[in-house]
């Protein structure tokens, strides 16, 4: 169970890889300076049963501020339960009455995230002893704070030798990076599968504006 400090704190529940940490990081750490309170990142997910791509926490490697609290005491039935209230519920924050039971003491409210599409209300309604589950993918949540984000996410002990070493042997004007993505787009229910065919239409479409393209 999480147990919250007397101090007045938010808890982000994170999950996804590397890109989705970050950014449930910037929002949280936003949040926390608007609220003028502690933030806590939440890491059961990866303990969990939800956690099927088999994901980690992967922040330990940036310099994150020395006042933020990392915590892992949620269990499976938490997650699964916030799956099924996200599709039932249209409006945040959702009563926490049904969570109190994964909590040591009364969270306020539950904010769950239902676009990737910048959300006000979440902004507008948060209060402190909440807890935010979501990927929080719009600037508008952080955008505020991108000086404290750029000194807090700079990377520790990064060799970027071998880096430099691919991009010289790898990249220029006639390279072209193709990101496909896999089955995690329809286990969250937010997103859509792109269809093969945009793939290819646009590698076509690259290739008409270079003959010596390199994908």
């Amino acid at each position: 169970m999480i147990k919250l400090s007397d101090k007045n704190q938010i808890i982000i529940g994170l999950n996804g890889g590397l890109g989705n940490q970050l950014y449930q990081y910037a929002f949280g750490r936003a949040l926390s300076e608007k609220l003028n309170c502690d933030l806590v990142l939440d890491t059961s997910f990866y303990h969990s049963s939800s956690n099927i791509f088999k994901e980690t926490f992967r922040l330990g490697n940036f310099s994150l501020n020395k006042k933020v609290k990392i915590t892992k005491e949620l269990n499976s039935s938490f997650f699964f339960l916030l799956r099924v209230l996200r599709k039932i519920f249209t409006k945040n924050p959702v009563s926490s009455i049904l969570f109190n039971f994964f909590f040591n003491n009364k969270v306020k409210n539950i904010f769950l995230e239902k676009s990737f599409l910048f959300q006000e209300e979440i902004i507008s309604k948060a209060k402190t002893n909440s807890y935010f589950f979501g990927y929080w993918q719009s600037i508008r949540y952080f955008e505020r704070i991108n000086n404290i984000l750029i000194n807090e996410l700079d990377q520790i002990n990064l060799d970027k030798t071998l880096i430099n070493k691919f991009i010289n042997e790898n990249i220029n004007q006639d390279t072209a990076i193709l990101h496909i993505r896999g089955g995690d787009m329809a286990e969250d229910g937010l997103m859509d599968y792109v269809p093969v065919e945009f793939y290819i239409k646009s590698i076509n479409y690259l290739k008409l504006l270079h003959k010596n393209l390199k994908i």
